[in-house]
């Protein structure tokens, strides 16, 4: 509650890979992007000047056989 965060996520070379402030009808944010294999910077901060938590979450995709 109060939460509304906001992503984005940068390459090794400072490249913007992602952003996102609000996803869907609610205040979450969510970034799927498909990379390749390397070094990467997710920055997350609170949108507004609320107070509340942010959790984060990434997940690995592997192929299935």
């Amino acid at each position: 509650s109060g939460s509304d965060p906001w992503l984005v996520i940068y390459d090794d070379l400072g490249r913007q890979v992602g952003m996102n402030d609000d996803y869907g009808d609610g205040l979450d944010s969510l970034i799927a992007a498909r990379v390749e294999p390397g070094t990467y910077v997710v920055g997350v901060r609170q949108f507004d000047t609320e107070q509340g938590l942010i959790r984060l979450v990434a997940e690995r995709y592997v192929r299935a056989q």
